[in-house]
Parts: structure tokens; C-alpha cells; sequence
């Protein structure tokens, strides 16, 4: 039986869709139906409660029993697009700051053309950044809510829109940062990485908590669609744990734009 969320995810049609609820490895199902199987990497802890909504299970990138890094490798030759959202449920278990930067996930091979979505050690909270074709990284992040939501499954939404030209983040089902790129490009067709910046530089940037439902899609997801998947997972918070307001948590959400050459 597909799962309510399983369901709202597949109607948005991803290129893949690893939801990481496999028993055990080394290949971590594809549900898109495109046979994009992703490859685990290491010995991650597999079993772990999941999203709800999804009636899978999770896995944890760096279980306390094995304290070395673990990550899945997301297959190439599905991610050469003009635009593209990735989806992803993390529950993060260490507050910030991290000791070093964690990147849930990424694609990228060299600094002219990729992504990441990382927890980076001077903001704390999550960057959405894109590799710019002219130089440098633009990077997007969310400010002032991740310590609300630690133990809690959140949904991040990372959107590249190449005809708008806009780089956004979400955050459960809520816009929580946006920016604008100078000029159109595409996304590099390398293999992606959940749990680790690679494979360009694979193992040197370990995220050390929970993830589940991974999902990429060649196309630019608007906010419904980003909601329909955000309100099939249950009962996860709108904006932060019972007693967080939310009219200061959206108060604290900005926009950074950064350029680092």
C-alpha cells in the first residue's frame, strides 16, 4: 500500500525518489519508477522511525556505534536540467553550531556548476547555495528556527528556477529564503550526495543526523506543490515545537546573498 505521503510525492512526478527506508544496503530503492537506485554508502543505521505520513522507516548517517562518516550516492545522467527542486525530511539531533559544516545534500563536481544544501559552521542554520557559472557560490539561508525544530522531522525544499531566475528554500512547507542569479545555466549532471559535499569532495563534510524521503525533480516546484508533500507527512511542526510563536520564527527568516570566490 503507498503511503499518503508516498503518494503526494509521486503526483509531482521526481526523477527519483529514494524515500531511504530500506532494511539494509548497498542499494537504496528507487520509488519514481525511473530506476535511479541510489547506492549506501558506509554502514548508516538503518530501521529508524520515519516520517509520519510516510509509513517507511529512516535512516541515520552517523550512528554513535559506527562513528565514522556514511552517506548515499545519488546515480548521474538525471540531474542535467535548466531547473530543478530537491525535497528532503531531516530530523537533526545536534544543535547549532555544528563543529564543521554538514551538507544533507549536494551535486557537484567542480565549483562552475551544482548545488548543496548544508548546516555551514558561521550561520548555523541551513544554506540552500548554487555554484554561479560566472564565479563564486550564491548561497541562501534560513535563520533563526532549525533550534526550535531539533528532534522533529522538517521538510527542506530546495528550488532552482532557471526561467525566473530565482534560488529559493523552504522550509515545511514555507518560503524561508529567496535570491536572484544574473544569468541562466544548468545543473551539472554529476552524481548527487545525501549525507556528504561529493562526490567532488566526498566524506569532508558529513551530516550527522536523520534523513528520509530524498526526491529530485527536473522542474521548478511552486509553494502548492511543495505543500501537498509537506501536508501528507503528519503531524510535523508548521513552524518550530508547541510554544514557539510563529509570527517571531517567520520575524527571523532572511535572505543572505553571498559571494565567495
Amino acid at each position: 500500500m503507498v503511503s499518503a505521503l508516498a503518494t503526494a510525492i509521486l503526483a509531482l512526478g521526481p526523477d527519483v525518489y529514494l524515500e531511504l527506508g530500506d532494511p539494509n544496503g548497498p542499494a537504496a530503492s528507487d520509488s519514481s519508477g525511473n530506476g535511479h537506485a541510489g547506492v549506501y554508502n558506509g554502514v548508516p543505521q538503518f530501521g529508524l522511525d520515519g516520517v509520519p505520513g510516510s509509513g517507511n522507516t529512516a535512516i541515520c548517517f552517523y550512528p554513535q556505534s559506527v562513528p565514522t562518516p556514511h552517506n548515499v550516492s545519488v546515480p548521474a545522467g538525471h540531474m542535467d536540467f535548466t531547473s530543478f527542486s530537491a525535497m528532503i525530511f531531516c530530523r537533526v539531533y545536534n544543535a547549532p553550531p555544528p563543529v564543521s559544516p554538514e551538507s544533507i545534500m549536494s551535486c557537484s563536481a567542480v565549483n562552475t556548476a551544482g548545488w548543496f544544501l548544508q548546516r555551514p559552521v558561521a550561520a548555523a542554520e541551513p544554506a540552500f547555495g548554487m555554484f554561479n557559472p560566472a564565479g563564486g557560490i550564491n548561497s541562501i539561508a534560513f535563520s533563526g528556527g532549525l533550534g526550535a525544530l531539533l528532534r522533529q522531522w522538517v521538510q527542506f525544499t530546495c528550488v532552482w528556477d532557471n526561467a525566473l531566475l530565482t534560488q529559493s528554500l523552504y522550509i515545511n512547507g514555507r518560503l524561508g529564503a529567496q535570491s536572484t542569479f544574473a544569468s541562466r545555466g544548468t545543473v551539472s549532471a554529476t552524481a548527487g550526495r545525501i549525507g556528504d559535499f561529493g562526490p567532488r569532495a566526498p566524506d569532508t563534510q558529513p551530516y550527522t543526523s536523520d534523513a528520509a524521503q530524498f526526491a529530485i525533480f527536473s522542474r521548478a516546484l511552486g509553494l502548492a506543490d511543495i505543500q501537498s508533500a509537506y501536508s501528507a507527512a503528519g503531524t510535523i511542526p508548521t513552524t518550530g515545537a508547541p510554544g514557539v510563536d510563529s509570527s517571531d520564527l517567520l520575524n527571523k527568516i532572511y535572505a543572505a546573498v553571498h559571494k565567495v570566490y
